[in-house]
């Protein structure tokens, strides 16, 4: 098999494999619409003895391996190990396939030695997987967990600012968690949130999660929704939708994250995530 150009194609001599976005993909099958692809959806199509491979950015990527596990039998068991076929006629039946990855970001911490080529292969796209650009890049992460303390840090405002950290046992306390209802808390993280993300554009979720600790806030304003949510998670998640709401307007694509984990995993009776709000259940116990 020869790569070619498509200027360099000859149609009387060769079949075409069509990977990406071509003339000769618009001609052979114009309803493709490559901009409902995204970044990860795929289209492969038989059509007059081409095959079409549609994608766009990992989707084009996807689109082949995809063929070639679903219709050849290949497997990438591990970055050494494939399975691949040797010998035989290979008989394509009549494609028209297409995938659009039910969920948005894949990623593993399993305790092995990958390359960005399996990487992709399995289909992750997390920031543990270090993707190149070569293989279509990954999703980028803004924190991704337990990440008060990363935005409001008590080192930069305690001192100025006691009223923004929980009051537990009537004092303000430097190391646990934020006041969720004090209106400043929402604006700071809005804005600290807001120059994460125009500083990397590439970030498409960001993680505004409680610190990996107790101490959930015992001010009255946070008692008493937590009273009326039957929940610590009601004050969380009316916080994370008040900055996923400041954020909506510059950044309409990106996705604001929070746990539901420890105190916070029992869901409130009132309040729902916004449509630009994930919740991330941690049922570590």
């Amino acid at each position: 098999m020869t790569i070619v150009a498509e200027a360099d194609f000859d149609a009387a001599r060769q079949t075409p494999l069509l990977v990406g976005r071509c003339a000769a993909t618009a001609k052979l099958a114009p309803d493709i619409d490559f901009a409902s692809l995204g970044k990860e959806g795929l289209h492969v199509r038989s059509v007059d003895g081409a095959l079409v491979f549609a994608g766009n950015q990992r989707g084009v990527l996807y689109a082949v391996y995809e063929f070639l596990e679903r219709e050849l039998g290949v497997r990438w068991l591990t970055p050494d190990c494939r399975v691949l076929p040797t010998a035989g006629p290979i008989d394509v039946a009549a494609l028209d396939h297409h995938y659009q990855p039910p969920l948005e970001f894949r990623d593993t911490n399993y305790p092995f030695n990958p390359t960005p080529a399996f990487y992709t292969r399995a289909r992750f796209n997390g920031g543990n997987c270090t993707v190149g650009e070569a293989f279509g890049g990954s999703e980028v992460y803004g924190g991704f967990v337990h990440t008060f303390h990363w935005f409001i840090s008590p080192d930069e405002f305690f001192d100025k600012h006691p009223e923004y950290f929980s009051l537990i046992d009537g004092q303000r306390t430097r190391h646990a968690q934020l006041c969720l209802t004090h209106p400043e808390v929402a604006t700071v993280m809005t804005e600290k949130v807001r120059a994460m993300v125009r500083g990397n554009p590439l970030i498409t979720i960001v993680s505004i999660s409680q610190n990996d600790t107790g101490g959930a806030c015992e001010c009255e304003a946070c008692s008493a929704l937590a009273a009326a949510e039957g929940s610590q998670a009601g004050p969380l998640l009316h916080f994370v939708n008040t900055v996923a709401d400041n954020l909506r307007e510059e950044f309409p694509d990106l996705l604001i994250d929070t746990l539901a984990y420890q105190y916070t995993r029992k869901p409130p009776a009132h309040v729902r995530p916004r449509e630009n709000v994930v919740i991330r259940l941690c049922s570590i116990e």
